[in-house]
This record gives C-alpha cells, structure tokens and sequence, in this order.
C-alpha cells in the first residue's frame, strides 16, 4: 500500500509541474471599455486564470478578482466623455466618440505602466477591438511575433470580415443598426449593404487614419510602417460574442472566428436577503425588472418618457426593480423600488421575474436568452436597434420606441408579455439551444487561446481571403473579363449579322433590278 500511495504522490507532483510548465503568460488589453463591457472581458480572464494562466488586465474599471490576474489602471472613463445618449439618437453618438477615443486610447498607451511593458514576455495577447477605443495598440504590435486574439462585443462587421478573410452577406446578414430582417426585398438588401459599407469606410477611411495620423504625431510609428488593418489581420482568432446556433439566419464563418456568446453568462444565485424580501412582497403577480444598462443614463431620458413610465408602473398589479444611476427617482410609486446596483443574472433566473425591460445591449440581450426571460426592449442607439428588432422578429420580446411612448402603448405592451404564454415558451426553447453547444463558452475560450499559443498564431488556420483583393477574391476580374468577351463576341456576331442582312439586302435589290431590266 505504501508504495502505491508514493507512486500517486509522484503522480501528483508530476501533474503539478506540468501545470506549472504549461501556465502562460497572457496579456489582455481593454483600456478603454464600459462596465458591462470590463464584465464580458472579466469572465473571460477568469476562464484563463483559472486554467493556471498568468493574466495581466490593462483596464480602467476593476475586474475580476484573481490571484492569478494582475490589474494595470488604464486610467480612462469613458463614460465621462459619453455625450446625452437620448439627445444623441442613432449614430449621432457614435460619431461623437469615433473623434475622441482615438486621443484616448493614445492617452492610455502613453502611461508609464503600459509603456514599460515588454510584449515579448507574453505567449498570447488579447486586443478589445475594433472601434473599441483600444485599437491604437495594434499599432503597438507591428513588429511583436506574439499571437494575437481580437474579442468583439458585437456581431462582426465588414471590417472584422476582411481582416478574418470571411465572407459578409449583406443580403439576408442584418448590418449593425439596422432593422430588416430575412428575407429582405430588392431596397431593402440596397439599403442593409449600403449600412454595412458605410460602417466599414468609416472604419478605414476616417477612423483608422485618425489613429494612425496620431500614431506618427508621437513618433511612435514611421511613414512607412505597417498599418492598422495589416496588423489585425495578422491576428489568430477573433472571439466573437455570438452563440452560432442562435444566429438566425445561419452564416459561414472561416475557422479563426470563434463563437463565445455567453461566456458572461451563469445560473442565478439567491438574492441578497433585504431585495429577496422585498421580490417575495410582490406575491403570485411576481416582478418586473428594467435596466437600461451602464451607457445609457436612465437620468438622462426626457421627462415626458419617465412620467409615462412612472403612471404605468404604478397602475401595475407587479412589483418594479428599476436600475437607476441615481439614488432616488421623484414622484416614485410604492409598488417602484431603485437601486444604483442590482445582481443583473441573479434577478433574471429569478422565478418570480416576469417581465424585463432593458434598452436591449448584446449583453442583456445574452444574458435574457441564457435565463429565458421575456424582453421589453427599448432601444436607444446603434447595436441596441438590431438586437431587439431580432427579438421582436424571433418571438420572445416587444418593443417600445422612445418617440412615440405612451402611457397605452406601455401598458399594452407589459400586459401582452405577462398574460401570453407564447413569449416565455419562446424563450425558454432558446435558452435550452443556448446550453446546448459541444462545449461551455469558457472551455472554448480555454481551447482556442492555448491553440494559438501552442501553434504559434495558428497560421494554417488562417483563410487566404486576408491577403486577397476584393476583386480576387470574388473574382470581380473574371466575371469583367468574361462580361467584355461575351459582350465583344456579341458585338462582333451583331456586326456580322449587320454585315450579312446589308449584303442580303444589297443582293436582294440586285436581283429586283435584274427583274425589272427583263420586264422591261
């Protein structure tokens, strides 16, 4: 017996070296992010940790609490700069923060901390990009031979698309911003490609050149050196938060995009017991949960909008969790409770939820359709208009446009998510195909870091599209060739047809000539 027991103890020492010897050093770089966002990007650095990884986090807001994660202050609050979003509608916003955030993210690269980094002591590097604020440090990376790892927040726009050499279909895929969705008519497919290119010319033509103008002003990159886009598409894989088999329609994706749509995501934990107390008030009628997440100022919304939401919620038989970013509300209904801070996944699990009205962001939409909940979405900007569209499309949620928000439109849309079935019945079918997946998210993320890792970049995973011309690459050359021969061919054969029917005409009076001549 004793020599077994030394034989495991062996065993044991010998997987604990291996574990020591396997542990990677990754750095993770997000500077520039909201709240929501740092807890996406968290649960992904917890996964690495975990994994035994030694994860250093350059990030303005806290993450997650790790003794294998080390935190860099990034020093930049977005949010300080974030423009009125109700005044600011559409892209207006958007705008806005594409003519800051380049200096921003400049401004964070510049700090002692970050400066003294010497990439080559790391095995992978994870970038938060593009049009994330953090897409200056790309240009950090011309010369490093580190793998590197893109993570978008977001469905992948044209941009990611050429840089990954996968394939957009903008004529059933619906842009970023936009509304219609498959099957979509002739104006609308128009309109959908035309959304799509003008996120990706703003992308290129304006946004990367702000960069990269910057870029030279500080001296750190020369006249010549590599740009922007040949640098992000260098990149191994670009973790995508998106579950595949909920994207409706489906799409192709080349190996180096990488679905982790969820990865924020966990069952519910018991409430704090003050909020539990005050949820279990509620009774049968159960509670409703509104959000308009950590970019949105539920302060900043126009008075009329908050009066109106205020007069229904009052007329409610249910009880209303509001996250608010202020510590009171005035004029606020006893059945109405606010709280600057609320357990966002452990109040979505909750049985006693029946409805929750959120401004629709990829994360509260995630997190709903992780929980099964139905979804009142009142979208505000970009992103937020296609995801609640989709929700609205698919089945499990209503929406409510700020512009034309009245006290019955309200009432009537709350009232049809609790009383018909139909939505949560959706919503639940779409939480299962959420958990069903071959592996979690977090093993995903695991998998596909230390791949990169172990194959160096993963070159030959990489589609030859990244290095093709458009007009390779769809054989836009061809298909010209191949109309201007059809099209010589055919002017040829017409002018032989002309040619002949002249001389056919010709020989045809000739010979009425003839006629004549004998009649004559």
């Amino acid at each position: 017996m004793r020599g077994l027991g030394n034989v495991a103890l062996l065993l044991l020492l010998w997987a604990s070296c291996c574990c020591w010897c396997l542990a990677s050093k990754i750095l993770f770089v997000a500077p520039i992010g909201t709240k929501s966002q740092v807890g996406f990007l968290g649960a992904i650095i917890e996964a690495l940790a975990d994994r035994g990884h030694q994860v250093s986090f350059i990030t303005s807001y806290s993450g997650p609490k790790h003794p294998n994660v080390t935190e860099i202050n990034g020093n930049i609050r977005i949010l300080e700069y974030m423009p009125n979003i109700f005044q600011n509608r559409n892209d207006a916003a958007l705008r806005k923060l594409d003519y800051i955030i380049p200096g921003l993210c400049w401004d964070a690269l510049q700090q002692d901390t970050v400066r003294g980094l010497d990439l080559e002591d790391f095995d992978v590097i994870f970038l938060f990009a593009i049009r994330s604020g953090n897409d200056c440090f790309l240009l950090r990376l011309q010369n490093a031979k580190v793998p590197l790892i893109l993570v978008t927040p977001v469905q992948l726009d044209l941009f990611l698309h050429v840089a990954m050499g996968n394939v957009d279909f903008p004529s059933f895929v619906t842009a970023l911003g936009q509304t219609e969705w498959h099957p979509m008519n002739f104006l609308q497919r128009v309109q959908n490609m035309a959304a799509s290119v003008k996120i990706y010319l703003t992308i290129k033509w304006d946004f990367v050149p702000r960069i990269e103008l910057i870029c030279r002003e500080l001296g750190e990159c020369r006249e010549n050196a590599t740009s922007l886009e040949d640098v992000a598409s260098r990149a191994a894989f670009v973790f995508v938060n998106s579950v595949r088999s909920l994207e409706s329609p489906p799409r192709p994706y080349v190996p180096s995009v990488v679905h982790i749509g969820g990865v924020n995501c966990r069952p519910a934990q018991p409430l704090p017991q003050d909020l539990e107390s005050w949820v279990a008030g509620a009774g049968d009628a159960g509670f409703i949960y509104m959000s308009l997440g950590t970019v949105v100022k539920s302060s900043d919304m126009p008075d009329n909008c908050r009066q109106s939401l205020l007069k229904v919620f009052s007329s409610l038989p249910q009880r209303v969790l509001w996250k608010w970013d202020t510590p009171s509300v005035e004029g606020l209904p006893p059945n109405v409770r606010v709280v600057q801070w609320a357990p966002q996944q452990d109040i979505l699990g909750h049985p006693k939820l029946r409805v929750f009205m959120t401004q629709g962001g990829v994360f509260s939409s995630t997190e709903a359709t992780y929980h099964g909940v139905p979804v009142l979405g009142m979208p505000v900007f970009f992103d937020q208009i296609t995801n609640v569209n989709r929700i609205v499309t698919e089945g499990w949620g209503e929406a409510v446009d700020w512009d034309h928000l009245t006290e019955e439109i309200l009432a009537d849309k709350i009232h049809r998510l609790i009383h018909n079935s139909s939505y949560r019945a959706t919503a639940q079918k779409r939480s299962l195909l959420m958990k069903d997946q071959p592996m979690s998210p977090k093993d995903a993320v695991v998998y596909w870091t230390e791949y990169a890792i172990r194959h160096r970049g993963a070159p030959h995973l990489h589609s030859p599209a990244r290095d093709m011309p458009w007009y390779t690459l769809y054989n836009v050359d061809v298909w010209a060739v191949a109309v201007m021969t059809v099209a010589v061919l055919l002017a040829a054969l017409t002018k032989l047809l002309l040619a002949l029917a002249g001389f056919v005409r010709r020989l045809m009076q000739m010979m009425n000539n003839k006629t004549k001549l004998r009649q004559d």
